[in-house]
């Protein structure tokens, strides 16, 4: 199991837009404005390089939208499926948002990324567009506390001790 952290949407309308769709089982990920975008159609363009690491996300990954809904919180999910590009997000610039990942609503953590509960291995400050979470316990333990849901399987692990994989 991986997690992925996702960097920020720049507009309140892509945050709110985004949100919905996780809502509704998909999470999304921007710079996929044209056809050309499509990673399955043209992964070896040096547009869509930096995107490539969409295609490694796997069911069971987490994914993690970093200030979704907004400032200051995150938005947890688990994948239930791999990548697709479809008909994305129809928003006043145009439509953006194409690269989409499955993920279960159900599963949906929200908390406060500077809460207490969040422990300092969760690294969560952004140095590009995603980056992988490697305190992943840690990560999903802070959601729980914070939405009061139990950790299922996880609850007996010491709460200092990274997965990593």
């Amino acid at each position: 199991m991986t997690v992925w952290a996702f960097n920020t949407p720049d507009a309140p309308e892509q945050r709110k837009s985004v949100y919905q769709s996780i809502q509704q089982g998909f999470s999304r990920f921007g710079w996929s404005y044209s056809d050309e975008c499509n990673l399955r159609t043209h992964f070896w363009s040096k547009e869509n390089a930096p995107q490539r690491f969409l295609l490694r996300i796997k069911p069971g990954d987490w994914v993690v939208h970093v200030n979704i809904p907004h400032q200051g919180k995150c938005t947890v999910a688990q994948v239930t499926s791999e990548y697709t590009y479809d008909e994305g997000l129809k928003l006043s610039q145009g439509v953006d948002f194409r690269h989409a990942i499955g993920v279960d609503p159900a599963s949906i953590l929200e908390f406060d990324r500077n809460s207490p509960n969040v422990l300092p291995s969760v690294n969560l400050k952004f140095r590009g567009r995603f980056q992988r979470v490697l305190a992943v316990f840690n990560l999903l333990r802070a959601g729980c506390q914070t939405e009061g849901r139990p950790l299922s399987g996880l609850d007996a692990a010491p709460a200092t001790s990274p997965v990593r994989k």
